[in-house]
């Protein structure tokens, strides 16, 4: 479809078909669209998935799951998967690579286990952020890069203690947020819920709770940095999905 010179690339919505009670957010695009241009051989789209299994006195344990395509048609590809973890100053504190190939028109992920030395964990009062910088190879060349930003932490939940984050008994104090923002409707900037979650902070917050479906992953990031836990939910109603209207027997008790 893409022709030489300009071309307009458009983008529509139609939500008319599915029942919503939720009126007052209506429908449409009401957060970022971004066209991304990659290498046939690439990451996978939402594709990093990044956990610290395991953390110990004097180093953690970062696993990383990548998705490999391959939307080459023709042959295999190989590649190198190359992952550095840097520190909030930019500084590399630790790297892995490994060789892969992938079928024409296929996928695969990848596993990776990295050793953090000495690391500095993520909390609601010192919210210390590392980055994955993850790098795809082609004939020794990189072709893809993506950088994902998370924290280094440990989360329990006890019958006796109650939440431990990093070990130590936290009182999880918060509110809960729709995805609009008053008079500003649906499409909030981005620096509306920056304001709004400094504020939150300030004032002795230490946590939200999305209500009701996944927010922009821009929202999350901004709760990495300043500091917020989050539990985000990701649809409305445990049972039945609101349609028509709140009835009394939609409450379901938890």
């Amino acid at each position: 479809y893409i022709k030489e010179g300009k071309n307009l690339l458009a983008v529509r919505v139609d939500n008319s078909h599915q029942p919503n009670t939720r009126w007052y957010a209506g429908g449409g695009i009401y957060r970022h669209v971004w066209l991304v241009v990659t290498d046939p051989l690439h990451v996978g789209y939402n594709g990093i998935f990044v956990t610290t299994p395991e953390i110990k006195e004097g180093h953690a344990e970062v696993a990383v799951r990548t998705l490999i395509e391959n939307r080459y048609s023709d042959a295999v590809r190989n590649g190198g998967l190359l992952t550095v973890i840097t520190d909030k100053t930019g500084k590399e504190v630790a790297k892995n690579e490994i060789p892969f190939y992938v079928e024409g028109e296929t996928e695969t992920e990848l596993h990776q286990k990295i050793t953090v030395s000495d690391p500095e964990l993520w909390s609601v009062d010192s919210p210390e952020l590392y980055t994955l910088k993850t790098y795809i190879k082609k004939d020794g060349k990189i072709i893809d890069n993506i950088d994902t930003d998370f924290g280094i932490r440990e989360l329990e939940f006890s019958s006796e203690k109650g939440f431990l984050l990093n070990g130590e008994q936290l009182k999880i104090k918060g509110v809960c947020l729709h995805h609009t923002a008053g008079c500003v409707g649906a499409a909030v900037p981005d620096g509306v819920w920056e304001r709004q979650l400094k504020i939150l902070k300030e004032m002795g917050c230490n946590a939200v709770r999305t209500a009701h479906n996944p927010f922009a992953p821009e929202f999350y990031d901004m709760c990495d940095r300043i500091g917020l836990l989050v539990k985000a939910e990701a649809f409305d109603e445990l049972y039945e999905p609101k349609a028509n209207g709140l009835m009394i027997n939609d409450v379901v008790p938890y």
